[in-house]
């Protein structure tokens, strides 16, 4: 990937990469110039990782998000979730992750991810979902519009959806242990396409974080809202969250 995930409290004189706005929190990723890039481990393009880590962690239920993502060559926004307290990779292999939503480029479909290590090493499983009426880039998936994303977790399995419509069903056979969530815009990578440095700054929006903590679906309680839109603030700080319940 092409992009440093900036601290965006310590940007040492670079663009912002998180801000709170009216239509929430603001992950933007900012195309950066030659000569600031020792700023900026000396790295063309700057983003930043929202997460729930030291906040909140999920161990089964419902965990959903309202996102409006760029579309375009070389974007790669995800919403995922990965084994807490693990944040980066031990012995060379990835902990578990759970991508709710990834996308690439200016495709019509996005992703549903499973990734868990085994002895053998890690092991993946992926669906592409095209939502109904997704038949161009432009229809639907990349509308510009907020959609919500999320899965329902059980011991027993994992059902992935999109505005209320499950989109791939898979038995639970290995995630077991709690997760943070996280949300990202990554630039380039394996997987998607180049990006065009006029068209930056991009900007990826996450509405509000809903979460229900339960092991089936007889015992939905628990349930907390995370909202961030119409906040005048510019600097996002967990203690501006405003909590309620759904």
């Amino acid at each position: 990937e092409l992009q440093y995930y900036a601290d965006p409290f310590d940007l040492k004189g670079l663009p912002t990469n998180m801000k709170l706005t009216r239509d929430g929190v603001a992950v933007i990723a900012n195309y950066i110039k030659s000569g600031q890039r020792h700023l900026n481990n000396n790295q063309q393009f700057s983003s930043a990782v929202l997460s729930t880590l030291n906040h909140h962690e999920a161990l089964y239920g419902r965990i959903e998000s309202e996102i409006k993502f760029p579309c375009g060559e070389g974007l790669w926004p995800a919403f995922w979730g990965i084994g807490y307290r693990a944040t980066k990779p031990k012995g060379g292999i990835w902990p578990d992750e759970i991508d709710f939503f990834e996308h690439v480029n200016n495709q019509a479909a996005y992703w549903n991810s499973l990734h868990w290590p085994t002895s053998s090493g890690q092991k993946h499983f992926s669906s592409i979902v095209t939502p109904s009426g997704a038949t161009s880039p432009n229809s639907h998936i990349c509308d510009g519009e907020f959609h919500t994303y999320g899965i329902e977790w059980s011991p027993k399995w994992i059902r992935f959806y999109m505005d209320g419509i499950y989109t791939t069903v898979v038995p639970n056979s290995n995630y077991h242990t709690p997760l943070i969530q996280q949300w990202n815009l990554a630039i380039g990578g394996t997987a998607s396409g180049e990006p065009d440095p006029d068209k930056f700054p991009r900007k990826m929006y996450i509405r509000s974080h809903r979460y229900a903590t339960y092991q089936d679906e007889t015992q939905r309680s628990n349930v907390k809202c995370v909202k961030f839109e119409n906040s005048e603030s510019v600097t996002f700080e967990p203690k501006n969250n405003q909590e309620g319940r759904l």
